[in-house]
């Protein structure tokens, strides 16, 4: 099937951007947080989309290092130091639709 996406969304906004504009080999699983704790051992990925300060506290209970992760933030939600980590990588939401993609496209080819 390919490669396993797990996408965290819970307004699922994005995931239905992924699963229409990437519908052949990727397999994306949107999840919610209880799900998250075995993240790297079952996806290739994870894909965290933050719409509150709240959930940007959520992923930092999540983070795993056995995985790559994309952090998909706004501007408003964005730390004003970005963590550095080689695992994650950040995507910024206030672009447009067909920018998100193009982004996401660049992640997704970095998956080994």
């Amino acid at each position: 099937m390919g490669k396993k996406i797990l996408v965290y969304d819970n307004q699922s906004a994005y995931f239905e951007l992924l699963k229409t504009s990437f519908p052949e080999n990727f397999q994306f699983i949107l999840t919610g947080f209880d799900d998250l704790e075995n993240a790297g051992l079952e996806y290739d990925m994870v894909l965290f989309f933050v719409y509150d300060e709240i959930e940007l506290l959520d992923f930092g209970k999540c983070y795993t290092e056995n995985v790559p992760f994309v952090l998909g933030l706004s501007a408003k939600n964005m730390p004003d130091e970005p963590m550095n980590n080689s695992n994650i990588q950040y995507l910024n939401l206030d672009k447009l639709k067909d920018e998100l993609v193009t982004d996401v496209e660049f992640f997704l080819k970095q998956i080994h």
